[in-house]
This record gives C-alpha cells, structure tokens and sequence, in this order.
C-alpha cells in the first residue's frame, strides 16, 4: 500500500487489496462537519488540549484511560474533558451522515424491508436526542468550573431549548417502546409488504418503499444543513467562555475528584419547561 492509498479526508478512498478494490469510509463530509472545523473550539481549542495533555499521549480517538485520568489535575481533566465533548459532538454527526448513507443504500439492495427504514429512522432520531445530551454538557461543565465567577449559561442552554424541537423527544421515546409509526405512510407501506403476490403489488411496494426512504433522505438533510450553522454558533459561544484576554481559562472550582466519565447533562427541559419555551421562542418565526 503507497502513501497514495491513503485517505486524507475523503468520503471514500479505493485501495488495491489482493486484485479487490476496497474503500475505506469515514463519513468526513457534511454541511455541520465543515462548520464545526470552522470553529475556535476545532482550531484553537483541540490542538492546546493535545500538546497540553501530549505526555500522557492523551490525543488517541478522544479517550483517556483510567490510569491516565489518575496522573492529571484537576484542571488538566477540565481541558480533556472540553476536548472529548468536542470529539463526541464530531463523532455524532459522523453517525448520522452513516444511517444517512445506510438509508441511501436501501434502494441499492436487491431485498427490501420496511423493517430496515425502521431501524435506521429510530436510529437517527435517537442521535439527535444524544446530540442534545452532549451540547448540554458545555453549560454543565462551566457552571462547575466558574462558580465563583458566577459565570452566565443560562443564554447557551436557553440557545438550545429554542432550536431543538420539543417534539423530537417525544418521537425518541415512542421509538424506544416500538409505539412510534415514523412519517406517514409506513404503515400502509408495512401493510402491502404482506400482500405482495404479484408482479403489480410488488412494483406498487417499490415505489411506496422509495417514496418512503426518499423522503426520509430529504429531511436528514434538511436537518443537518439547519444544525450546521446553529453547531458552528454554539460552539463559538462556548468558545467565548472558556476565555479571558484571548487566554484559556484555567477552572478555579472543580473539586478535586472530578471525574472527566462523570455526566454533566442536567435536565434544563424541565427546569425551562421545553415545550412552552420552545413555543414561546418561535411563535413568531
């Protein structure tokens, strides 16, 4: 294998392998991807965090082990911490641009199932809620971090409350019962499924099943094209709180048995009350 084999960032790269060509996938491209490399958190932030970390060969895929975490301080654990939430949020919108390609591949296969748009819709829908899961964590480190400074995260997690539709939720946790139908037409689309007998139903099945994954298809994009520019601002603001003078701040009241595992996601849609909020905010949008 040359050097010119290698992937240097595409989506796709073939590789001569014993008379196959094989690709290697990395799901590197998309509207929200290109943003977030766009932000100081990405540019500034991350290569801090790594040569700050660099003797505990801290920069290998985002993790940190548990003998590695020991030999840090307090305010060390702080910066890996912001750097992993970074990696998680890149590796969310990687997974989502793989159930985007999975769903696209649905219409490649010879065999098709609804069961399939099932799985990969509810898949999707439950990155989005981890995605949320994961941004909640900026504030909730922060708030720890700057008690003293009485440092203000109330507009980052108003910021997401307000973009984040409450209904998305709801749809995760019907998903998760199996009660969630998914858009309209499934069920009429499951219901054919079982009576295709024929050379007519069954192209009746496929136009329904590729009506069902296109429009599917559709809204991924639409969705990750309307987070791009809300990811890139978030983060940006983020940014601009972990500053001081263009300096990173260093944390003045973590305890001193944080742990960078430890879950800083608080339940800001109850304290807000999402529903209402959201409704509030966007009434006249």
């Amino acid at each position: 294998m040359t050097q010119s084999n290698f992937c240097n960032g595409k989506a796709r790269c073939p590789i001569a392998v014993g008379g196959k060509t094989l690709h290697i996938e990395t799901f590197n491209e998309s509207p929200e991807l290109s943003k977030i490399r766009q932000t100081r958190l990405y540019t500034k932030l991350r290569p801090y965090v790594h040569e700050r970390l660099a003797p505990v060969k801290f920069a290998v895929d985002f993790r940190l082990r548990d003998e590695d975490e020991s030999r840090l301080s307090v305010e060390d654990r702080y910066f890996a911490k912001l750097d992993i939430l970074i990696g998680q949020v890149l590796k969310n919108c990687k997974t989502r641009q793989f159930l985007k390609m999975s769903m696209a591949r649905q219409l490649e296969r010879e065999a098709m199932s609804c069961l399939s748009i099932e799985v990969i819709d509810r898949a999707y829908i439950s990155e989005l809620v981890t995605l949320f899961e994961r941004l909640n964590e900026f504030p909730g480190l922060l708030r720890e971090s700057f008690v003293s400074r009485a440092s203000d995260v109330s507009d980052l997690e108003k910021k997401l409350l307000s973009f984040f539709n409450p209904d998305l939720f709801d749809k995760r946790n019907f998903a998760h019962h199996g009660l969630y139908a998914g858009f309209s037409g499934l069920v009429e689309l499951e219901l054919l499924e079982e009576k295709v007998v024929d050379i007519k139903s069954l192209h009746r099945y496929c136009e329904m099943f590729s009506a069902q994954v296109h429009e599917r298809l559709n809204w991924y994009r639409y969705t990750e094209e309307s987070f791009a520019p809300f990811l890139f601002n978030y983060l940006e603001l983020v940014d601009q709180k972990i500053r001081q003078d263009d300096e990173f701040m260093e944390p003045t009241d973590l305890p001193e048995d944080f742990r960078i595992s430890r879950s800083l996601s608080a339940n800001i849609r109850r304290q807000y009350k999402h529903k209402s909020f959201y409704k509030a905010v966007n009434s006249n949008q």
